[in-house]
């Protein structure tokens, strides 16, 4: 006789914990379940996952910025890295490869436009995204033009749907809810 499952999740549990012994000798693929119905692929290859997602870095000295832009573009389904260090955004660009920089304008020690400069000087070219807190179209036209992977810009106080429509356009996917 089958035991009688008490609910859809010990259903899903079950499941999840089948797979998880079946992959537990490659340590390749990991499955957790979430109580709100979430189903979590943990996948340790690296190159795997660089297929599947996007990936965004995120340059910003606001922590609270950081934070509230990461968890707004990991919603959209994108494999999200920051810091609010400028110095340690340069480092990782150069050991990592990004689908879309996301880089903020003014940050102390080094600014965007310094970020950008080194950038180009590496010969780096991720597509970028720049945000700013100043409406000044001279210094955004100037760096769009003195910088060509610069794609977009957005303006302070962030306005979610033109972020999300920018990040679309820039590495062209279609972004479901």
């Amino acid at each position: 006789m089958t035991p009688r499952l008490r609910s859809v999740s010990e259903f899903i549990s079950i499941i999840i914990d089948s797979l998880n012994d079946k992959f537990q000798h490659t340590s390749l693929l990991k499955i957790k379940f979430r109580k709100s119905f979430k189903i979590e692929l943990y996948y340790n290859n690296y190159n795997f996952w660089r297929k599947v997602l996007k990936t965004v870095l995120l340059v910003d000295d606001s922590l609270t910025i950081v934070k509230m832009l990461s968890h707004f573009l990991s919603s959209l389904g994108l494999a999200v890295d920051f810091t609010t260090e400028p110095k340690e955004g340069f480092e990782k660009i150069k050991k990592r490869s990004y689908d879309l920089l996301i880089l903020d304008l003014e940050m102390p020690d080094m600014n965007g436009v310094q970020f950008l400069n080194q950038m180009k000087q590496s010969s780096i070219n991720i597509p970028t995204m720049v945000l700013t807190g100043k409406k000044d179209d001279r210094l955004i036209f100037g760096i769009m033009s003195q910088f060509s992977h610069v794609k977009k810009y957005e303006i302070k106080p962030y306005n979610k749907d033109n972020i999300e429509k920018s990040v679309k356009d820039i590495l062209k996917i279609e972004i479901k809810f």
